[in-house]
């Protein structure tokens, strides 16, 4: 079985109504798309780990191992923004910084 699914058999949730927990997901995904990054981005990321760790009591172990893969290709798109590449050689992008960290926050919460 794979490591989302036992999760989400296994977990406290697995008995509510897939109408609630679409709701919850969708209405934090909408949050975090349409308010600025900072503060709603951390604030939905936030009220969504919180629910999956402490209101379905999906072990800290899996909901890590579920995470760490799409991380991994947030970080290189991040960095992706941050350098660039002119006919200079690399260097910093101007406002790169900004852009890769309103990235990160949002698609953390997504």
């Amino acid at each position: 079985m794979a490591l989302t699914d036992r999760a989400a058999h296994l977990n406290r949730w697995r008995r509510k109504s897939l109408c609630e927990k679409v709701l919850l997901a969708f209405g934090m995904l909408l949050l975090a798309i349409l308010l600025p990054p900072f503060p709603a981005a951390p604030v939905v990321a936030a009220v969504m780990a919180g629910a999956a760790l402490i209101g379905a009591r999906v072990p800290v172990k899996i909901w890590l191992a579920c995470a760490v893969g799409p991380m991994g290709f947030l970080l290189a798109g991040a960095v992706s923004l941050i350098v660039q590449v002119d006919a200079n050689g690399f260097g910093l992008a101007p406002s790169g910084f900004m852009a890769a960290t309103g990235l990160v926050a949002r698609s953390v919460a997504g």
